[in-house]
């Protein structure tokens, strides 16, 4: 079968790679037929790195959706010819998180294309059923591949108390960013949802895709006025940009942090303290694509609005060169 393989940054190339095994007790054998780039992926592309550096070469890819192919012994809720999502870790189950039901801290988790373990650009894969999900008929594979950066909007919002606020404001207008004004509106439509971003060319790309981006704030600067929010959540990871939206936020407020920096993040102590505000780390997610399976019945999250390029398998070099300008590309997607 054919994979797309990363030999060293922005070298890519199709190889024929060896067929997996037969699916075993439990296991899946799913055609992979979508899958979507994210920002981890173009930071492999671009530098071998991210939050850890990758040893070439490496299959990405982990935003993937396709079409069972054949099942091993006991499994029950897909069979051949399913459409599906593949969540893309496999927890242990044991660990002392997993029995907290916080699998995304797993002790043993195999992420794609994370340490060592090959991504979703293969043709074939075979994957536990546990984390392989039947997509509704109303879904397309497109939205499909799209419940991954989904559940990592849903998860860092997931257990906040909206009931109360009145203004959010989303740091950064990427696919997060997007995905989680999306879902500020569609589940909590009282909520008035601000996005900044220094890039005003994401937003324009976002109207064009006729995507709801909210009260679009366009700055770069870090000392700017933010708006006065009660939920500030920020896919940036940008310390400054987060500082600010501290100083301009509700007493009482929560911050939500899905972004990643090394960078140190200089909060005054005596600041959180008064201001009584709560800070949330959010890493992954756990149980949220059944939920997100389950809310689809009633909201239209329009995920898919965010696809602005598609490429198939062989232009692979193409499609990564394109996500990685920002300014150009909202979301790519590999058809295979």
């Amino acid at each position: 079968m054919k994979s797309v393989l990363l030999n060293a940054p922005r070298s890519l190339s199709v190889e024929e790679v060896e067929e997996p095994n037969r699916p075993g007790d439990g296991e899946v054998l799913v055609q992979v037929q979508r899958v979507t780039l994210c920002g981890s992926d173009i930071h492999y592309f671009l530098h071998g790195s991210h939050s850890t550096k990758v040893q070439f070469p490496i299959v990405l890819g982990h935003e993937a959706s396709g079409v069972v192919i054949a099942t091993g012994d006991n499994v029950t809720s897909v069979k051949p010819g399913d459409r599906v999502a593949i969540e893309p870790g496999i927890w242990c189950g044991r660990c002392v998180y997993c029995a907290r039901n916080q699998y995304q801290f797993c002790e043993k988790m195999q992420f794609m294309a994370s340490k060592g373990y090959p991504g979703a650009l293969r043709e074939r894969v075979v994957w536990p059923e546990s984390a392989v999900w039947k997509l509704p008929d109303r879904m397309s594979l497109d939205e499909g591949a799209l419940l991954e950066p989904l559940s990592v909007a849903y998860a860092a919002m997931e257990g906040t108390d909206f009931g109360q606020a009145s203004s959010a404001l989303v740091l950064g207008a990427g696919s997060i960013g997007l995905l989680a004004c999306g879902l500020i509106r569609q589940l909590h439509p009282h909520v008035e949802c601000f996005v900044l971003d220094n890039r005003k060319e994401r937003f324009d790309l976002a109207r064009r895709q006729g995507i709801d981006t909210g009260r679009a704030i366009v700055s770069g600067d870090a000392d700017a006025e933010f708006p006065a929010a009660d939920i500030v959540i920020d896919t940036t990871g940008h310390p400054g940009v987060i500082e600010s939206a501290f100083r301009s936020m509700n007493k009482g407020g929560r911050i939500l942090l899905i972004g990643l920096s090394r960078q140190p993040l200089g909060l005054d102590v005596m600041d959180l303290v008064y201001k009584g505000v709560t800070i949330k780390g959010s890493y992954r997610y756990s149980h949220t694509y059944p939920k997100l399976l389950e809310l689809s019945d009633v909201h239209s999250f329009g995920t898919s609005s965010l696809i602005t390029h598609r490429f198939g398998l062989g232009q692979a070099q193409e499609a990564f060169e394109t996500a990685s300008a920002a300014q150009k590309s909202l979301k790519v997607v590999i058809e295979l």
